[in-house]
């Protein structure tokens, strides 16, 4: 039952938050349930959004590979590469760092809320 309500859409949440024939008590715990969910869903999608981050870095650091390998080693436009290398780097340890933590944080969120539902007493 509690992985049920756990499991349940944001919406359907909502929907048993605002049924009248439940007592306030439990639309209360309906509306808790739904903060949870909105909370997780934002976090997930922060996590959508700097894990697209990531792999775009990632696709550039191919390009710049290649045409690494395409010009003269030691010339200006290699160093310029390699220094646009270094950047693109820096900015996926950026973005790998900002996942591994909006993963913690959905996880923790996620916690909660089971505790939360573990703790009803409807």
């Amino acid at each position: 039952e509690e992985q049920a309500m756990i499991d349940l859409d944001v919406d359907v949440v909502l929907a048993y938050a605002g049924n009248q024939n439940l007592t306030p008590a439990q639309r209360a715990a309906f509306n808790r349930i739904a903060e949870y969910k909105r909370s997780i869903a934002a976090l997930e999608s922060q996590i959508e959004t700097e894990t697209s981050a990531r792999d775009r870095v990632y696709e550039e650091q191919t390009r710049i590979r290649e045409n690494i390998k395409a010009v003269p080693a030691g010339s200006d436009l290699q160093a310029r590469y390699l220094r646009s290398m270094g950047q693109l780097e820096d900015e996926a340890e950026s973005h790998k760092k900002n996942i591994d933590k909006l993963e913690q944080q959905a996880a923790a969120e996620r916690q909660k809320l089971a505790d939360y539902v573990a703790g009803l007493q409807l």
